[in-house]
């Protein structure tokens, strides 16, 4: 899959309620199914995060570069803003634009993270 869906939300709070609906379902999946286990939300998170995407990786190993750590955090800074700014498949076309895995990494980890906080603050899941 390739991100064939970037217009198919009209703004990009429509594409992370999306995502959270889709957490959630996921998450009363596993209880329903017998798995009650909120110690693997991220998981699920991160696997939804994953499939919304269709993957956090590159598509090919051509050009791939490697940044130093400050310039690292301040481009996950910045694709986390462009992630609920202008849509996470945006973020994420753009950090595979820059062709480098680790950043795609960190930002599937920060939005894994983003994504938890925000559903546990919202009472939906329980802390880890």
């Amino acid at each position: 899959i390739h991100m064939t869906e970037y217009s198919r939300f009209p703004t990009p709070d429509a594409e992370a309620e999306h995502i959270e609906s889709k957490i959630i379902e996921r998450v009363h999946e596993q209880v329903r199914s017998g798995n009650d286990r909120q110690k693997d939300t991220k998981q699920d998170i991160a696997g939804v995060l994953a499939d919304h995407v269709g993957g956090f990786h590159l598509d090919s190993d051509v050009g791939v570069s490697v940044s130093t750590d400050i310039a690292h955090a301040a481009t996950i800074e910045q694709l986390t803003t462009t992630a609920f700014s202008k849509g996470i498949t945006e973020a994420v076309h753009m950090a595979r634009s820059l062709k480098n895995p680790h950043l795609l990494k960190e930002l599937h980890n920060a939005l894994t993270d983003i994504f938890y906080d925000r559903l546990v603050a919202s009472g939906i899941i329980q802390k880890e």
